[in-house]
């Protein structure tokens, strides 16, 4: 695959920036300057193989910190690559998810006071922070297994401790979760009536039939989740994060 690298144009800088200033004041504050670079495919290359992977999963973009030698070339502290593609398919409000979430990747390296470590240089040092919430599950064996499997298991942590942020679909469908563009006029829905259908009676005894349970949201959880990913329709391979996961016992490696 030949592969091609632009860094990104002003207006991506400046939404980046806008988000720093907003969402990482600690990052702000310590003037950390940041490198965002496009990836994509040459004009003659007409593969599908994804530009860009971690871990072997399709990736949206990589975060990576910036190392002393490429600081002291001139670079700035951190780089964040972008498929520039896949980006420019996106909505704005998605760009700014993803920007965002690149970002939140970074922060700042401390000693044992809490007070920010600087290089040779005096250039803040950074690390990365790694995901919330990194898992890898079978469905089938959710399937299989129900509550005795750690898939289960684990998205019961995560629906109990971020179930309304990370699904609010679960909890309302009052609200979509991209913005239409502005140009696309908001009309109202048609009023539907449900008309309830009729019940049938048993004809040995007249009693209703059992009614099948409904199922819960940790169930629903289960059982949809790997098909949803985290962004984008990205497929996920993640692990739980450790301190969440030694709340059931299951054995993970740290995030990435």
């Amino acid at each position: 695959m030949s592969k091609v690298f632009d860094r990104c144009p002003p207006e991506v800088h400046a939404r980046a920036h806008a988000l720093v200033a907003l969402n990482h004041p600690a990052l702000a504050a310590a003037g950390v300057t940041f490198d965002l670079m496009f990836i994509s495919r040459n004009d003659d290359d007409e593969g599908v193989t994804p530009v860009l992977s971690h871990g072997g999963v399709p990736a949206l973009a990589l975060a990576r910190v910036v190392g002393g030698k490429d600081r002291a070339k001139g670079c700035s502290d951190a780089e964040i690559l972008i498929d520039r593609d896949r980006y420019n398919d996106c909505h704005p409000a998605q760009q700014d998810a993803l920007l965002d979430h690149e970002l939140q990747h970074f922060e700042l390296a401390t000693d044992k006071f809490g007070a920010p470590t600087h290089d040779a240089g005096y250039r803040p040092k950074l690390k990365l922070r790694p995901h919330d919430y990194d898992f890898g599950w079978f469905e089938c064996v959710a399937r299989r297994h129900g509550m005795a499997s750690f898939e289960v298991q684990q998205a019961k942590v995560m629906m109990d401790e971020s179930g309304e942020v990370l699904f609010p679909f679960m909890h309302s469908m009052e609200s979509s979760p991209v913005p239409l563009p502005i140009s696309t006029p908001l009309q109202a829905a048609p009023e539907v009536v449900a008309v309830p259908e009729p019940v049938a009676e048993t004809p040995e005894t007249g009693d209703l039939p059992e009614a099948k349970p409904a199922e819960t949201p940790v169930e629903a959880a289960a059982t949809t989740m790997v098909k949803w990913s985290f962004f984008f329709g990205q497929p996920s391979r993640r692990k739980l994060a450790p301190e969440k996961a030694a709340e059931i016992g299951a054995v993970v490696q740290p995030g990435i």
